[in-house]
């Protein structure tokens, strides 16, 4: 019965022979067997290394993939840290159901009864689901948290001071703000007059210089029977264009001082310390070059 070697002894032999070894003085001085056994046994063990090899490589790759994956995320999710900007378009209208606010990255979406949430958009890709393993106990995922409640929050304040704007335009010159113009009777134009009273009062709170202040723009135009903001009709009132001018800036200074204004500043400096902490805890990560941790792909890989 001929002998059997392991493949240990296989890659022995071939080792003998890049060393330079012929394969005839393996058999004759090593093995003491037939050189066409050793010839064979050469060969396999050469495949097998190279099946070994080549499979090294393709792991290499696929975790470098893997690795590269999970980094877009971290990268993605950095554009996404930032303070919304003052031209954030909300609604005003309790009874619409508004769109999502798109944020760079990120998007809130807003409830009449529970107010909005913040979520990023790669939450929906399944590579989410991975990074959340890869890094189950680190930090980022509560000073992420932290950064979308704060973000919710000032979001929040900016509707209820876009409300309380059109609360007060309509309490203070008694007239209902409309999406047009009607055919016949009084009317305040909500697209003209809401940015006059909230964007004014937004800038102030945010700290952002406004420019002009309304009063220069807003004119009382006796002769058409209209208050006009550049020219453009804001409110028809045929015979009482002063008092509706003087009205409409009462509202616009009501809303600076109110309790919204200053939750909206309140919450928009809390939404530049989060803003800054976040983006440095999210930066040392892809600084790192890799994700820490491991998750069930990393377990197939045999990682």
């Amino acid at each position: 019965m001929p002998k059997k070697f392991s493949a240990g002894d296989k890659r022995d032999w071939l080792d003998l022979y890049e060393k330079g070894k012929t394969e005839l003085q393996i058999a004759r001085e090593h093995v003491h067997c037939d050189v066409r056994t050793v010839k064979k046994a050469i060969e396999e063990a050469r495949r097998q290394r190279d099946a070994q090899t080549a499979r090294a490589e393709l792991l290499k790759e696929a975790l470098r993939k893997h690795h590269g994956d999970l980094l877009s995320i971290i990268e993605g999710i950095l554009p996404a840290l930032q303070v919304p900007p003052a031209n954030l378009e909300v609604s005003w209208k309790l009874e619409a159901s508004p769109s999502p606010i798109r944020l760079s990255g990120a998007t809130a979406q807003y409830k009449l009864l529970s107010g909005c949430t913040v979520f990023f958009q790669s939450e929906n890709s399944p590579l989410w689901g991975l990074l959340e393993e890869h890094l189950k106990r680190d930090q980022m995922w509560k000073v992420i948290g932290h950064w979308k409640r704060v973000v919710a929050a000032h979001i929040d304040a900016r509707i209820a001071l876009n409300r309380m704007a059109a609360m007060l335009l309509e309490k203070k010159t008694g007239l209902k703000l409309v999406d047009r113009v009607p055919e016949q009777g009084p009317y305040l134009l909500a697209h003209v007059a809401m940015p006059q009273v909230y964007e004014p009062a937004l800038h102030v709170a945010l700290g952002i210089r406004y420019g002009r202040e309304p009063e220069h723009d807003i004119v009382a135009d006796t002769k058409n029977g209209e208050v006009t903001y550049q020219n453009s009709p804001l409110a028809k009132v045929p015979g009482a264009e002063q008092e509706c001018r003087q009205n409409i800036l009462k509202a616009i200074a009501e809303l600076r001082a109110s309790t919204e204004a200053e939750n909206v500043a309140t919450t928009y400096r809390e939404v530049v310390e989060i803003t800054a902490k976040a983006r440095r805890v999210v930066e040392e990560i892809a600084l790192l070059g890799l994700v820490p941790g491991q998750c069930r792909v990393c377990r197939r890989l045999g990682v």
